[in-house]
């Protein structure tokens, strides 16, 4: 199972296009007609190289994440696919462009509450659905396992049809299963 900082990687990486759509911001605000070669790069080239690290980083812990976890077998009696959350990340994704037309953004507030939101999320047991996950092929499923009381998230590149499919998963966090073979 993964560690706490490793969870951390998850969350924070589903939030990379954030930074490459404030960098689209940053170029549309900064530039104009009359002096588009006056914009400044720094920033947003900063912005895009955190957002590449951030996609990077994840996808390492990812893969070491799918070979060096132990696989278990478990019985499933009802599931449901939660890929529409990933709807929500679309909708925060756009929020940045809304500076564009509000001129008084309070961004360190905005920044106080997302670092405080990030901070949260690690020590819960609750995962949502990751956004980078879903451009590789995944989808995300509700899981009720047999014999216990809790619901899980899981992972799987193949379409689930029935409960019953899902044999072999190993755990990437407390309540998110990757499903095996």
């Amino acid at each position: 199972m993964a560690n706490r900082f490793q969870k951390f990687i998850y969350y924070l990486s589903a939030e990379a296009p954030v930074l490459i759509i404030l960098a689209l911001v940053w170029l549309i605000k900064e530039s104009t007609w009359d002096a588009p070669i006056q914009i400044s790069w720094k920033i947003p080239l900063i912005l895009i190289i955190a957002a590449i690290a951030l996609i990077m980083v994840f996808n390492v812990f990812f893969k070491k994440a799918i070979t060096t976890l132990s696989i278990m077998e478990i019985s499933g009696s009802e599931f449901k696919c939660v890929d529409g959350w990933l709807i929500a990340f679309i909708v925060s994704y756009m929020l940045p462009l809304a500076s564009l037309a509000i001129v008084d953004v309070v961004w360190i507030v905005l920044e106080a509450i997302v670092v405080l939101m990030m901070i949260v999320l690690v020590f819960l047991d609750h995962v949502t659905p990751h956004p980078l996950l879903f451009c590789k092929g995944f989808h995300f499923y509700e899981l009720k396992v047999d014999g216990l009381a809790s619901e899980y998230k899981v992972l799987s590149k193949k379409q689930i049809r029935d409960a019953k499919d899902i044999k072999k998963v190993s755990r990437v966090f407390e309540f998110l299963l990757i499903r095996m073979g």
